[in-house]
């Protein structure tokens, strides 16, 4: 039994070592994801060893769960209820629905359930171009990005504005600003990180999404699928130099991909807040036929 332990422990040290060196290699940086499961680990081997009274061991699990467990505490810390009484300036959905998904009644429900003043469909596939038509009534300034499939971009608002598809590394984002000029939204749907080539490419779309952010004045949400939880250190270096503020802090970890599979969940869906925005609400929407939840944020502007 206290073999058992000692090479669980063994494990957890070797799992903590490549998140310090996330930073360096790719590969490393992938294990960076799924730090949620090591605290897992870390409590039910405590709990193994106490009876066991291997207090060595259950010293370095409680050092390892310190460290990790600091990550995730502006995501558990309270949130103040009384904010949730106040009026919204906006409110936005954003959902990964899978390039060859085409439930788009599914969509519609969300839509009525929610009804958000944006949405955005990351993976939006060609069939969504004959079917903009069946949004419009209730949406209708709606744009479909040029590239379609996984890296297509849809987004539909209830107020006019005009739309821009904002070169990100290989890809684009697309951007609204609403004729107002209050504010501008920029969709995104980085790189999965699985391959070196395809982490370098994100982390360039992270980069160019610091530039985008710095480069204006508005009020600014960078809303998306960003294959990036939030332990990554280039997500966070993402948030550090753009002064971006992930909107779901306060209300939990709220985990959105894989939605089918109860093993692995991960938080990678985002809206990303400049200062000038407070977030009244955040949560998941119902769950589709898509491998991700949906994310919906009520948000006020601070004049």
């Amino acid at each position: 039994m206290k073999r058992f332990l000692t090479c669980a422990v063994a494990g957890l040290l070797l799992l903590q070592l490549f998140l310090i060196l996330g930073k360096w290699w790719w590969f490393f940086e992938l294990f960076t994801h799924y730090s949620v499961y090591y605290v897992l680990t870390a409590i039910l081997l405590i709990l193994f060893a106490l009876p066991l009274r291997a207090w060595k061991s259950v010293l370095i699990l409680v050092t390892l769960l310190s460290i990790n467990l600091a990550s995730f505490a502006p995501y558990l810390s309270a949130f103040p209820t009384a904010q949730a009484l106040e009026e919204p300036t906006l409110s936005i959905l954003s959902q990964n629905f899978y390039f060859t998904n085409d439930n788009f009644d599914e969509v519609q429900t969300i839509l009525v359930d929610k009804a958000p003043d944006i949405f955005v469909i990351h993976e939006a596939g060609p069939k969504w171009r004959s079917s903009l038509p069946d949004f419009a009534a209730a949406y209708p300034n709606i744009y479909l990005t040029s590239e379609t499939g996984v890296h297509g971009i849809l987004l539909g608002s209830k107020v006019p504005g005009n739309f821009e598809e904002i070169p990100l590394g290989s890809k684009f984002g697309l951007e609204f600003i609403p004729n107002s000029q209050n504010y501008r939204v920029l969709a995104v749907h980085p790189f999965a990180p699985i391959t070196e080539g395809y982490a370098a490419e994100r982390n360039a779309q992270f980069a160019d999404i610091v530039t985008y952010v710095k480069s204006g004045t508005l009020p600014t949400l960078v809303v998306g699928d960003f294959n990036s939880a939030p332990w990554s250190p280039y997500f966070q270096e993402l948030l550090e130099d753009s002064d971006l503020a992930d909107a779901r802090l306060g209300f939990g970890l709220v985990p959105t991909w894989h939605a089918h599979n109860f093993l692995f969940r991960l938080p990678i869906d985002y809206v990303l807040t400049t200062p000038d925005w407070e977030t009244l609400s955040f949560g998941r929407t119902a769950k589709t036929s898509a491998d991700h939840w949906g994310i919906f944020a009520e948000l006020k502007l601070n004049e």
